[in-house]
């Protein structure tokens, strides 16, 4: 069978032939080096995937992930007190945490 050199260069479709990229095109039949990925431990929507100690999350930076890695804690990204107050007036500003009207051993 002869193809004329107009209908092979329709049959040609240029696109990211890369099922793990983000951009991948099944239509396409020829790679054109346009593969976008995720950044690590992001899917290709932004979505975290998996939370690492260091990353920036929840308007902090995360310093504890728990060995299921669901439930963790973030540090906040700037001096909390500033503009506190004292509000058991024992000279220490800041914001109270812990268990609330709970004296918790060592929580100091």
């Amino acid at each position: 069978m002869f193809i004329s050199s107009c209908e092979e260069k329709d049959s040609v479709v240029h696109g990211c032939l890369d099922s793990q990229a983000c951009n991948y095109n099944s239509q396409a039949n020829t790679d054109n080096n346009s593969c976008e990925y995720p950044e690590q431990y992001y899917d290709c929507d932004g979505n975290i995937t998996e939370y690492v100690v260091g990353m920036q999350v929840e308007g902090g930076i995360l310093f504890y992930v728990d060995e299921t890695g669901k439930h963790g804690l973030v540090s906040a990204m700037e001096n909390l007190t500033d503009g506190a107050t004292d509000p058991t007036e024992h000279g220490f500003d800041g914001y109270e945490w812990g268990c609330y009207q709970q004296e918790v051993n060592g929580a100091d």
